[in-house]
């Protein structure tokens, strides 16, 4: 074990992780002086000096979101790297699966991703207005950010350092099923299924994102991402490989499909983000930001374009569906 880490790309994305973390370490501190004696209304030495860490505070988060955002993609290029040096490994499927740290560290990449866009969201508009509103509730955010911070850089060393090099794995064609069966997925949906209900969420999410339901628009949002991507895995994702047997999401970030998995789930992600921010902004923060309705939906609109003109084709060149309608 631990062999992993000493690759050069692993060492480089987590020294880099490690030196974003001492940053935010100082962010922190600030963070918790603005917590304990911030009063916008004071003219004191102090209250300037807090100000300036506020911006401080700004400056670090920035610049720790747009670097975290590209070691999340280059986190797939490792796993990617990692597969040839992994038996049994095809994929990066195979590599997140080696132990039961792989997807713990994807989901709190995803949380840290979203709860910074969020804070960035919330600082834009505390630096516009005029007796800075958001400055306790951002660093509040803040906190809950270099929590998720913390918590991925421990999963993601505790993930590399459990790697056994010598270790056999299962490849994605088993941990996303094998053979000619037809795959139901967790929900117990047939594969032809999955496009229907898409479409049923896509036109309630429409519908409560216009309407401004807040509560609605967490729901629904938080639900077409899950139902998005079962429909990726389950229904699409064959039309894409050609093959009804393969259903692995990280194929699709390969060479050989022309890396469509990364404009694929970067709709899916922005396409729910901005939804959510803004319902999020309005619910528990008491915040109207600007919530980019008309782009959120352009941006689901693209993704289901995406997505189903692989089976039109598909039935265009060949003159069949790959799974029945029953």
């Amino acid at each position: 074990m631990g062999y992993a880490l000493l690759f050069s790309e692993v060492l480089g994305s987590l020294t880099i992780s490690v030196i974003i973390f001492c940053l935010l370490i100082i962010a922190a501190v600030s963070a918790y002086n603005i917590l304990r004696r911030w009063d916008f209304s004071s003219s004191t030495e102090a209250q300037y000096r807090l100000e300036k860490s506020n911006f401080f505070i700004s400056l670090a988060v920035k610049s720790s979101f747009y670097i975290k955002l590209f070691l999340f993609f280059y986190f797939f290029y490792i796993l990617q790297m990692l597969s040839d040096h992994l038996p049994g490994a095809m994929c990066a499927a195979g590599v997140v699966n080696a132990n039961i740290f792989g997807a713990v560290t994807i989901f709190f990449q995803i949380l840290t991703l979203f709860t910074g866009g969020l804070w960035i969201y919330m600082d834009r508009y505390d630096l516009r207005s005029k007796c800075y509103d958001l400055t306790l509730k951002k660093q509040q955010l803040f906190i809950i950010f270099f929590i998720f911070i913390i918590f991925e850089l421990l999963s993601t060393i505790l993930f590399f350092y459990q790697i056994d090099l010598n270790m056999v794995v299962q490849c994605c064609s088993i941990i996303y099923g094998i053979g000619g069966e037809v795959q139901q997925g967790p929900i117990k949906l047939y594969p032809f299924e999955y496009p229907l209900y898409l479409g049923l969420v896509f036109a309630v999410t429409v519908v409560v994102d216009i309407f401004k339901r807040d509560y609605l628009t967490i729901i629904s949002n938080i639900l077409f991402l899950f139902i998005s991507f079962l429909a990726i895995v389950h229904f699409y994702s064959p039309y894409i490989y050609q093959l009804p047997a393969h259903h692995c999401p990280y194929c699709l970030l390969q060479a050989p499909y022309f890396y469509i998995g990364y404009p694929l789930f970067g709709l899916l992600f922005l396409s729910v983000f901005f939804p959510l921010v803004g319902a999020i902004g309005r619910v528990f923060l008491g915040v109207t930001f600007f919530r980019w309705v008309r782009r959120s939906v352009i941006l689901k609109i693209l993704l289901l374009v995406l997505l189903n003109s692989y089976p039109l084709f598909y039935f265009w060149n060949s003159g069949v569906l790959l799974f029945p309608l029953k």
